[in-house]
């Protein structure tokens, strides 16, 4: 593709451009959803061999509290790491329009990828820090959780794009956010982006998601850059 086909940052956001942006990387974003479904089925298969290892120790304890125990401290461990594995490869859909905007081209299947491996410490703290800062918020009232919900693309780009610390990127970009003039435009955009993709993941069982949930972030980004919430 050539750099006359790149949307930029400066045009306008729309469903048209959206689709054209969707449409130079669908195999990147196929290839994520792939990645999820690899996941999934290794984390099922390990789960059920846990499960039947977990059975051996019926014939030792009939009471099966050997059984449970052994299966609790197998089992949990691998949901975690499943879960750990499912948000990394979550915050990708975002990583990659963060990277079109930010470099001017396409993004191929590897660039997000390497990008993960070579900073995959960095990708792992920012994102514990984040499920704990939108966990806590939750915690407190939903409100607070919420709040911090809508700066997760602004703080998804500064981990991606720059070498900001991971603190100081979360701070700056809540600052980017509630500090700005469109605050209020863009949070209204964000939410019906989110309600116009659910009526079509609703109606497909989800299936709709593989092109409707790459698009919802291609179109937030670009519309933050368009609100000067991203620079």
């Amino acid at each position: 593709m050539t750099s006359a086909s790149i949307i930029s940052k400066k045009d306008k956001a729309s469903l048209e451009k959206t689709w054209i942006i969707y449409k130079s990387q669908w195999s990147t974003f196929l290839f994520i959803f792939g990645m999820f479904i690899l996941i999934y089925i290794v984390y099922i298969i390990v789960n059920t061999i846990l499960s039947l290892i977990s059975l051996v120790p019926l014939t030792i304890d009939q009471s099966g509290t050997l059984s449970a125990l052994f299966s609790f401290g197998t089992q949990i461990p691998n949901l975690f790491f499943y879960y750990f594995l499912y948000n990394l490869l979550g915050s990708l859909f975002m990583v990659v329009p963060a990277l079109y905007f930010d470099r001017g081209q396409r993004i191929t299947w590897e660039v997000p990828y390497k990008l993960l491996s070579k900073k995959w410490i960095r990708f792992s703290l920012s994102g514990i820090f984040f499920v704990m800062a939108s966990t806590l918020g939750y915690f407190f009232c939903i409100i607070p959780g919420i709040i911090i919900s809508f700066v997760t693309p602004v703080y998804v780009n500064k981990i991606a794009c720059t070498e900001m610390p991971i603190i100081e990127g979360f701070t700056s970009s809540f600052q980017s956010v509630y500090k700005s003039e469109k605050v209020v435009e863009y949070i209204a955009l964000v939410v019906l982006a989110h309600i116009i993709v659910a009526i079509p993941n609703c109606f497909t069982c989800n299936l709709g998601s593989i092109i409707t949930h790459p698009m919802m972030q291609i179109y937030i980004f670009h519309m933050a850059y368009n609100k000067g919430i991203l620079t």
